[in-house]
């Protein structure tokens, strides 16, 4: 069973990063944001670099990562994986949205460590969001704004084989 879960969450990680070379991380009206497994995927940090300098703000670390070259279309993301400058634990992402160099949208998720089947696990906790609109969706909205929440549920835990 735990093979099967691990198989089907790696196809269905990998289904998403296609989408993402081949689109982009938009699709309509739908904004993609990216997971963490994908940020440090090779094919990932083929297309992306991490900048330096490192930042450092209220006791954390801002590593900020961008597209090497802009996409010719869809859309693209760049922005800052924040971690604990003392235990280098996932603290925040902050993602923007990007048409050439244009924002389109932004959010920043926070990640916390979540009770699951007796242990702690650091999983995205909250949030908000935004995005601007263009085309005919302008006429009647300019910018809309979300919290973002997150459920967790029926976690099971799983022997390594």
């Amino acid at each position: 069973l735990a093979r099967a879960v691990r198989h089907r969450a790696d196809s269905l990680d990998e289904r998403y990063r296609a989408l993402h070379r081949k689109e982009g991380y938009a699709r309509g009206g739908l904004l993609s944001l990216p997971n963490e497994k994908e940020l440090v995927d090779d094919e990932f940090l083929r297309d992306h670099c991490i900048e330096t300098p490192v930042e450092l703000a209220d006791g954390k670390l801002g590593l900020r990562f961008r597209r090497v070259q802009p996409r010719s279309e869809g859309i693209a993301i760049r922005g800052t994986i924040w971690v604990d400058a003392d235990t280098y634990l996932m603290r925040r992402l902050d993602v923007e949205w990007v048409r050439g160099n244009r924002r389109v949208g932004e959010s920043r998720v926070h990640y916390a460590d979540v009770a699951i089947d007796g242990g702690m696990l650091r999983l995205p906790s909250g949030g908000q969001g935004s995005a601007r609109t263009s085309g005919v969706q302008r006429t009647l909205v300019t910018r809309a704004a979300a919290t973002l929440t997150f459920t967790y549920r029926d976690f099971e835990q799983t022997r390594p084989e």
